[in-house]
């Protein structure tokens, strides 16, 4: 792996030796000693002669402005390289509002006048950035609440990342996912995430039997993999290939819409690996709703799947026949 494309720790800067130096690189440490006391005296201006400007004590500044740098660090852990100085932006104001002659120099008598003024900018400063990584946080909750509610919505419990990979979102009982069920798992994202990288919900998905995240949990709905469908199997007419006995007269027959033929072919496909009392116990059961619609009777016991692949046949037949 090249170096800077690994995860790097707080505080720990990858080497480089020449060209562009990124935030996360460093130079060799003579040079970065070298430049650092460059910034030393790049920085002065705003440590020590802005203070001066305003009448403040030079000292004080410095250990406030390094004190609050080193916070700034531990927040951002060690990611943006930079010293926290004093704002030019103040000095004009400052010497306003409290009459201090910056040319006589010395303490400005009249420095709590200004003080107010500074930590109320200040504290404007902070809740500007907080309204704006709050409105970035829900703009990005809203873009993706959006995208994955309508797409599991309307495209069958797929988003197109779930499409590419062949997976979907279901209700835990194998019916479609509704509006109100992926509004919640989606909605209780930000819980799985916590407390980072998705521990929570990936917890979760190690101790549930359905590897379902605390958000699946609450919806109850279950992800779920899209198999390709093998091609279907050649149905059988019967047992020993003959078509038994049974006849479906043609106005019978006609009473079984697309819906009903459908059915019937599945069912046959479905019994084949079965074994013979659950292929029957099964056949029984659609041959009678299949003999309730045509209006037949029902198929003697113990003969139900031959009854379903002579039904079949006889489609198959009356369909070739036709002109």
């Amino acid at each position: 792996m090249e170096a800077g494309t690994e995860p790097r720790a707080p505080f720990r800067w990858t080497l480089k030796r020449d060209g562009i130096i990124a935030p996360d690189e460093r130079l060799p440490w003579p040079q970065t000693i070298a430049v650092g006391l460059q910034h030393i005296f790049a920085m002065f201006g705003a440590t020590v002669l802005a203070p001066i400007l305003m009448g403040f004590d030079p000292n004080t500044a410095i250990l406030f402005s390094g004190i609050g740098t080193l916070i700034f660090f531990v927040i951002v852990g060690g990611r943006v390289p930079s010293y926290l100085g004093s704002s030019f932006a103040f000095i004009a104001v400052v010497i306003a509002a409290s009459g201090y002659d910056a040319a006589a120099g010395g303490p400005n008598p009249n420095l709590a006048v200004a003080l107010g003024g500074i930590i109320a900018a200040g504290a404007l400063y902070a809740v500007i950035g907080l309204v704006v990584l709050a409105i970035a946080v829900a703009a990005q909750l809203v873009i993706e609440l959006f995208y994955f509610v309508f797409f599991e919505t309307v495209w069958r419990g797929r988003s197109p990342g779930k499409w590419l990979v062949g997976l979907g979102v279901t209700r835990a009982d194998g019916l479609p996912v509704s509006f109100g069920a992926s509004l919640v798992r989606n909605l209780l994202r930000s819980v799985d995430v916590l407390p980072t990288s998705y521990i929570a919900g990936l917890t979760s998905m190690l101790v549930t039997p359905r590897c379902q995240r605390l958000g699946d949990l609450a919806a109850d709905t279950v992800v779920i993999r899209y198999d390709r469908p093998l091609a279907a199997p050649p149905l059988a007419t019967s047992a020993d290939g003959a078509v038994p006995h049974v006849g479906f007269p043609r106005e019978h027959l006609a009473r079984l819409g697309p819906d009903e033929r459908r059915l019937l072919r599945q069912t046959l496909r479905r019994i084949e690996p079965l074994a013979p009392d659950e292929a029957e116990r099964l056949a029984a059961r659609v041959a009678q709703a299949l003999a309730q619609r045509m209006g037949g009777d029902t198929p003697p016991a113990g003969d139900a799947v031959n009854h379903l692949r002579a039904l079949h046949a006889r489609i198959l037949a009356t369909r070739s026949a036709r002109p």
